[in-house]
């Protein structure tokens, strides 16, 4: 009887530990990204959390050949779109690039190594440079960015 009893007990912990709140909800972000007035594919965007806001979770997507991205919030879970709130938006594309090594034995042909070169502005990385800023909202949101320069 003690055994069923600590089973129920331990059943019933489980559940409620499971039924627990989810956090606030995520919410649908959307948008285009271009460089000089063309779709930008392949390009990592970032909304990062402003400072001073309640939100502390980065949201993240991958543009496609259209320039067109969906963010997925950092929810530990997949989640999509991200928290209402003030961002500091970032977008930036690096393509790989073969090059040649110096040889490790002289008399040899040089080693393939791989560098990456940077397709956008380097202003608009880092959260510190970009002029990018977003507020989402509850609900569906769009914001397009376009970048200058090369």
């Amino acid at each position: 009887m003690q055994k069923i009893k600590t089973f129920t007990i331990l059943l019933l912990s489980l559940i409620l530990v499971g039924c627990g709140e989810q956090g606030p909800d995520t919410h649908h972000v959307e948008g285009i990204i271009t460089q000089n007035g063309q779709p930008l594919g392949e390009a990592m965007v970032a909304f990062h959390p402003a400072p001073g806001g309640e939100n502390t979770r980065t949201a993240v997507g991958v543009s496609g050949a259209d320039g067109k991205y969906t963010l997925t919030a950092d929810t530990g879970l997949t989640g999509r779109g991200a928290f209402a709130g003030d961002y500091i938006v970032t977008v930036q594309k690096m393509e790989m690039v073969a090059a040649a090594a110096p040889p490790s034995d002289p008399s040899g042909p040089p080693a393939p190594t791989t560098r990456y070169n940077r397709v956008t502005p380097q202003i608009y990385s880092a959260p510190n440079t970009t002029p990018f800023r977003a507020t989402v909202n509850p609900g569906r949101n769009e914001f397009d960015f376009d970048m200058t320069g090369r």
